[in-house]
């Protein structure tokens, strides 16, 4: 049996993404989660315009001008808008660059270029492997779907320890707090603990519409609200589970800003 194992594994070659390597593209499988652009949409018109409030959670409002706009942080990719509005108002995204946003405080992401980050970032931790990045991993309130792609981050196929990026069980190792689920009032009081039993300087990564906006539990009482209104959130990323990549855009852009305010104070 172990024979044939290993059989199996030598004939399979390498299995592992080159992501972020320079020469990675989109077209080599990386895909965000499904999202609804409205970068090239056309107008909604008279009444079409009705259609934001199929909208579960809100994530869809339009401008004087009629044409929509969609909030990341809220869309949970459900594609309803797409079927209730005329066609050509929505379009489904399935690229990196239009469907993942971040929000690292008071930036303007939308002019970042990730790509370049990434590698920097990914050059910076292989390079020096003896600052790698520890993670402490906190579910406030989850359905388990962001849970799922978090642990797919160490298979072998985005084998994020490569990158010098490991999990840890103690906050008081822990370089990062990342975040899934809706902040429930049990949890509260567990995740105000596990950010103050970090060393400084500590950074907050929210995945997940969930931590950022409450998603379809936003109006549910055993919603406390958004991750930034109880403990101060430096990177955000949506998505309804977000993909292991848009996982590891983040947590590359924490260690990131890690470094500089370590190098900086």
């Amino acid at each position: 049996m172990l024979a044939n194992w290993l059989r199996a594994g030598v004939g399979s070659g390498r299995v592992t993404t080159r992501y972020p390597h320079p020469t990675f593209r989109d077209e080599d499988g990386c895909r965000a989660w499904h999202t609804v652009a409205a970068g090239g949409a056309r107008p909604c018109l008279a009444a079409a315009c009705d259609c934001a409030q199929i909208c579960p959670t809100g994530a869809i409002r339009f401008r004087t001008d009629l044409l929509p706009e969609v909030d990341a942080a809220a869309c949970i990719g459900c594609g309803r808008c797409i079927e209730a509005c005329p066609e050509g108002v929505f379009a489904w995204s399935d690229r990196i660059d239009q469907a993942m946003r971040y929000t690292a405080r008071a930036e303007d992401v939308a002019q970042r270029d990730w790509d370049e980050l990434d590698a920097a970032a990914a050059g910076h931790l292989q390079s020096v492997f003896r600052r790698s990045l520890h993670v402490r991993h906190i579910d406030v309130g989850s359905c388990n779907a962001c849970e799922s792609e978090v642990l797919a981050l160490s298979n072998p196929y985005y084998n994020f320890h490569r990158l010098g990026i490991f999990f840890t069980a103690s906050p008081r190792h822990a370089d990062v707090l990342l975040v899934t689920g809706a902040l429930t009032p049990a949890m509260r009081e567990v995740l105000v603990a596990t950010y103050e039993a970090m060393p400084r300087p500590r950074l907050v990564v929210a995945a997940g519409v969930c931590s950022l906006h409450g998603g379809v539990f936003r109006e549910s009482a055993q919603f406390v609200g958004p991750l930034d209104q109880v403990i101060p959130v430096d990177v955000m990323v949506p998505g309804c589970p977000p993909t292991p990549y848009a996982i590891l855009r983040g947590l590359l852009e924490a260690a990131t800003r890690r470094e500089k305010v370590a190098t900086h104070g």
